[in-house]
């Protein structure tokens, strides 16, 4: 006996073979709690509902973030949270005259909420043109369902929508018999929530859905349930503050080499990425927060000309910086760091000047100038200056963002020091004490300072190599116990090398009068000093 399904305005039957299979995977392999630690596994998990919501957002246009797409039990819980989080004693809603009761019934539990119902004619299709006249100065939310179970009637939507929003109305779709039947463009339909089942026209299983929800509803919600996972877990009481992360704005790193060592055949680098992240937490336009950490490495690399006591020289380039929500308190960081290594040795060089022989010879001589190595060491770059804050900029409650440049560097050598100057160029996002809204400057602030070497002279030529100053910008209180100071620092371990040109008198060439010669070259290479 064969049988045929017609119900699939409840549930969809059969489904896809990859359905059951990844949700076998999931119980026989994975088995973690979403959002509940940061072991391998729930990263899986939790990378697995980032990625959902990601392709809900794209399957319905969805032009907020991912984390604005609530995944629930189902539509009804979905239209349940929407309904019950947004409206209040006194608040008026509009329905159409074919609401399911998933919507009907959370709607009319409420208490002092009044309910209009837009008129359908006799196929179920709502009067658009009657809805501004049902509208009221308390009306907080126009909510339907796009398809009918019953009848199958499609609501146009778009006409709906458009009239929302020249009333400033939110509009909620009830998209429990359309979804992945139908296009649903959430922003062409001027939607502001959107409720849809996992189950049925997804071909998901049972027991899924999702909430759809624009920034500005969002923050006007209050939650249907309260406790579980998330911010500030070890408190019993749901917290008035959501540091969570919406959406990524920024993300910059920088890599610091900490320690260079040679080996036979192999270099050790030991280094840290620090990395900046600006995000905007959801709780309004202007809320945004950022944050800041180190990831130490460590590499092992081989090199077949390094020995034990060679100088190594790095050079690490950040080529690429992943920043990936894995949850609203979670984030997955990942770099592409370019590591450049040279071992250096000093070597002997030795330069004909002359010929000894028996035989008269006539020699030709030539001056050549030579950059002779005088020091080669270890020095830290450091540096440290205070900048005040232009009087028409508020004092600073938050900073969120950083970013500097080195300008037209120049180093000089003295007696018994190098000195180094120059330009650092700086801008910087942040929060002012008293305002919301973002403040952001941009100064160029001079520096100077001097490195400490008994060896250095004044006829010397310095060559200074290696990364790039860290720096790390503070903010300090004035003189006042204003927050208007900030103090930029740095401390960079670099190479120091110092050259003095000598003179030297080389051989290039020699003949006999007596004697037939032929002189024999070699072309050598040895390493850059």
């Amino acid at each position: 006996m064969n049988t045929v399904y017609l119900d699939n305005a409840a549930t969809s039957f059969p489904k896809p073979q990859g359905v059951s299979g990844r949700m076998k995977y999931y119980l026989d392999c994975v088995g973690a709690n979403v959002n509940r630690s940061v072991y391998t596994a729930a990263q899986e998990a939790g990378l697995v509902t980032l990625t959902l919501r990601q392709r809900l957002a794209r399957l319905f246009r969805f032009p907020e973030p991912p984390t604005h797409v609530i995944l629930t039990p189902g539509a009804t819980f979905a239209l349940n949270t929407l309904l019950s989080g947004l409206l209040r004693p006194g608040d008026h809603c509009i329905v159409s005259g074919m609401e399911h009761n998933a919507v009907m019934r959370p709607l009319l539990r409420l208490p002092e909420v009044s309910v209009s119902r837009l008129p359908c004619d006799s196929e179920g299709f709502a009067d658009a043109a009657a809805l501004p006249g049902l509208l009221r100065d308390n009306t907080k939310l126009v909510v339907m369902a796009h398809g009918s179970n019953v009848c199958g009637t499609v609501q146009d939507a778009e006409a709906i929508g458009r009239i929302c929003a020249e009333h400033g109305v939110p509009f909620a779709l009830d998209a429990a018999q359309t979804a992945g039947h139908l296009p649903i463009d959430f922003s062409a339909l001027r939607l502001s929530a959107l409720a849809v089942p996992g189950h049925k026209g997804l071909l998901g299983p049972g027991g899924t859905g999702a909430l759809l929800l624009r920034d500005d509803l969002a923050q006007r919600l209050t939650p249907l349930t309260a406790g579980g996972t998330g911010s500030a877990s070890d408190s019993e009481y749901l917290p008035d503050y959501l540091p969570d992360f919406f959406s990524v704005i920024l993300s910059r790193g920088q890599i610091r080499m900490d320690e260079t060592k040679c080996s036979q055949g192999h270099v050790q680098v030991q280094g840290t990425l620090q990395f900046r992240v600006l995000y905007r937490t959801g709780q309004n336009e202007w809320n945004i927060c950022s944050l800041e950490g180190e990831i130490p490495f460590h590499e092992m690399m081989t090199l077949d000309e390094a020995k034990e006591f060679d100088m190594a020289q790095t050079e690490a380039i950040l080529e690429d910086l992943t920043v990936r929500m894995i949850n609203a308190r979670k984030l997955n960081i990942r770099a592409l760091v370019e590591i450049k290594v040279w071992a250096r040795e000093r070597v002997e060089l030795n330069i004909p000047v002359a010929i000894d022989s028996e035989y008269p010879l006539e020699e030709l001589h030539n001056t050549e100038v030579y950059l002779e190595l005088c020091y080669r060491g270890t020095e830290r770059w450091k540096l440290k200056e205070e900048v005040r804050l232009p009087s028409n900029k508020p004092n600073i409650r938050q900073l969120l963002w950083q970013q500097h440049q080195l300008l037209g560097r120049e180093i000089r050598a003295n007696q018994g020091n190098v000195q180094v100057q120059g330009e650092i160029q700086i801008f910087l996002l942040y929060l002012g004490m008293e305002e919301d809204r973002l403040q952001w400057l941009e100064l160029r602030v001079p520096y100077q300072y001097e490195l400490d070497v008994a060896e250095a002279e004044s006829d010397m030529i310095p060559c200074v190599s290696g990364q790039e100053p860290v720096m790390i910008c503070r903010v300090q209180e004035d003189t006042d116990g204003e927050e208007r100071m900030l103090l930029l620092e740095a401390d960079t371990p670099v190479e120091l090398r110092l050259y003095r040109e000598v003179k030297r008198e080389q051989l290039v060439d020699a003949y006999s009068l007596e004697r037939q010669l032929q002189l024999q070259t070699k072309q050598v290479k040895f390493p850059q000093l």
